[in-house]
Order: structure tokens, then C-alpha cells, then sequence
């Protein structure tokens, strides 16, 4: 009897917090220190790879498959765009792992230690990934997936 009565508590706990998690967009820990006007976000299910089903606002159902989620955040200036994605590095102590530019676009990969679980990329642990296009900066956990 007091196995069932654990369970009950565990799974109602699981989805109280994943309610919270989602209604707050609590999931992705790092957008949220960013200044700017948020402008888009999306999430990712069932994989942490491209593979990942991309939606901009998930089922009750489907939050208990949540692997991801990108937020992209609008600045005055490229400048300052570029400010707030440094900070945040700083503030995160994110150690880079890998930089590219492509397409007039700047794409930082990081890992913060104790942050999400993350995937391997470059040879190395990936869960924050950056990406700072003009006066946008969009800001994944683990990777983004998409455009950008």
C-alpha cells in the first residue's frame, strides 16, 4: 500500500513541476536572463537531435517529452545584442567549446556545468547554444534546431 501511495505522490509531482516548468518557460534556464524583447519561442520533443518534433506550444501530453527549447530574444542594436549574449557566457561561466560564423551569423556552442544534460558535439558536451544574427540573439538548450 505505501509503494502505491509513493508512486501517486512521484507521478503527481512529475506533473505539477513539468505544468510549472511549461507555463513559466522555466525549461530552458538560460533565456531568461536576456534583456531583450522575446520574440519567439520554441520547443523540443522527443529527441535531442534534429530528429526532435519542433512545436511552439506542446500538449499537456506532450510536455512530459520535452528534450529542448529555444527562445529568440530582439535587441535595439546589434551591439547591444551582442552584449547580452556575451554576459550571459559570463554569468552562466559557460566554457566555449566551439565558434562559427556562417551566413552573417555568429553560433556560439557552450557547456555550463551543472545546466541541462546536453549532447556530444565537436567531441565534447554541448547544452547551450547561442546564436546572434543582427540585432537577435537566440538562445538553445541543448542545440538549436531550424533556421536561424
Amino acid at each position: 500500500m505505501r509503494l502505491k501511495r509513493w508512486f501517486t505522490l512521484l507521478i503527481c509531482g512529475g506533473i505539477c513541476a513539468t505544468l510549472l516548468a511549461v507555463a513559466g518557460g522555466l525549461y530552458n534556464p538560460y533565456g531568461s536572463c536576456l534583456k531583450g524583447e522575446r520574440v519567439a519561442k520554441e520547443y523540443y520533443l522527443y529527441s535531442p537531435s534534429s530528429q526532435a518534433k519542433i512545436l511552439s506550444s506542446p500538449t499537456f501530453a506532450e510536455c512530459f517529452f520535452l528534450t529542448g527549447e529555444t527562445s529568440a530574444f530582439r535587441f535595439s542594436t546589434e551591439k547591444e545584442a551582442a552584449f547580452y549574449a556575451e554576459a550571459l557566457l559570463r554569468e552562466k561561466k559557460a566554457q566555449v567549446v566551439c565558434e562559427e560564423r556562417l551566413a552573417g551569423a555568429r553560433s556560439i556552442y557552450a557547456y555550463v556545468s551543472g545546466g541541462a544534460g546536453g549532447i556530444l558535439l565537436f567531441g565534447a558536451r554541448v547544452n547551450l547554444h547561442l546564436v546572434i544574427k543582427g540585432a537577435e540573439v537566440q538562445v538553445g538548450t541543448p542545440i538549436i534546431f531550424g533556421g536561424y
